[in-house]
């Protein structure tokens, strides 16, 4: 995780019956000096015992008014950053595979950081023919975490390697698509 401002919140109150909506604010310089947009930012809670910081599930990111939107039944200390997607932990996959000729698929960049969670929208992900022959689209985000680019094979039968990058940094999986 990267991370901006810390806030703490504090209430004599230790658990709400009912969930109550806290609005965090960040700096969005902090998303775009790395290349990012604010959609990646996230809200992470201290967890006080360990100094571990945990994801908490976000309502909202308010890119208007540089705010994280969260409910939560207890207060505590919180960061809004970024998480960072570990090449190692996440996938690329190409389906149909294999691809018939002069039809098309669908490469799948599953961005994960390195103890597995989903990184989430307002990455820069990258999909490009390391070697072989065909068409490429830009990545989009997907409402399950992954980002989808369409890939059309050529009319000449052999193999393709797919390369992906989140961010800058090369995924390691690179598969071949026959």
């Amino acid at each position: 995780m990267s991370s901006g401002l810390t806030v703490e919140l504090r209430s004599s109150v230790e658990t709400f019956q009912v969930p109550v909506t806290i609005r965090i604010p960040y700096d969005e310089s902090v998303f775009t000096s790395a290349g990012l947009s604010e959609e990646a930012a996230r809200l992470f809670v201290l967890n006080e015992t360990t100094g571990e910081w945990i994801l908490v599930d976000t309502l909202a990111v308010d890119t208007d008014a540089n705010v994280v939107v969260a409910e939560r039944s207890s207060l505590s200390v919180f960061r809004v950053g970024y998480l960072v997607a570990d090449p190692t932990q996440s996938a690329v996959a190409v389906t149909p595979n294999p691809l018939q000729v002069d039809r098309d698929g669908l490469v799948t960049v599953t961005p994960r950081t390195r103890s597995g969670a989903l990184v989430g929208r307002g990455h820069i992900v990258g999909v490009r023919l390391a070697s072989g022959s065909g068409t490429l689209g830009a990545p989009t985000f997907q409402a399950d975490g992954s980002y989808a680019a369409p890939i059309h094979a050529p009319l000449l039968v052999g193999t393709a390697v797919v390369e992906a990058s989140v961010d800058g940094v090369v995924l390691a999986q690179r598969p071949e698509v026959a």
